[in-house]
């Protein structure tokens, strides 16, 4: 069995309702293999249980935090999925200003991103055009 690499990255929600989109942050460090851990520890309902966490965190060698509370993740991104993921790439970014693999495989996420990005303008670019012509075609 492989000896998986201690956590680098925290993920802590206020809820466990928030599962389901913090979930995404996970899986774009999953993506970037950048191991991580996750919990449930509330600021309002287990102050004492948050800060426990906090300082366990850094013994461990965690080196960034992504917190979020009713689907909000707190390092300003957008709320939902689409701030989940951001929020992993953020905490990537971070560890890759002193890893070179996780540098590495941000560059190639990224293009990766990049590329989907062009596919799905030369689709709706070609969808545009042939609607275009069709119109202008049957209005004659």
């Amino acid at each position: 069995m492989a000896q998986r690499s201690a956590p680098r990255v925290g993920i802590v929600m206020g809820s466990d309702s928030d599962l389901a989109v913090m979930e995404h942050a996970g899986a774009v460090l999953d993506e970037l293999g950048v191991p991580y851990m996750m919990t449930v520890a509330s600021a309002h309902r287990a102050p004492d249980l948050l800060r426990a966490w906090v300082r366990k965190a850094e013994s461990d060698g965690i080196r960034v935090i992504i917190a979020g509370a009713g689907g909000v993740p707190v390092a300003t991104m957008a709320i939902g999925k689409a701030g989940a993921k951001n929020a992993g790439v953020l905490a990537a970014r971070i560890l890759a200003l002193q890893d070179e693999g996780v540098a590495k495989r941000l560059v190639e996420y990224r293009a990766g991103m990049a590329n989907d990005v062009e596919n799905k303008a030369k689709i709706i670019e070609e969808r545009h055009t042939s609607t275009r012509r069709s119109d202008s075609e049957s209005s004659r």
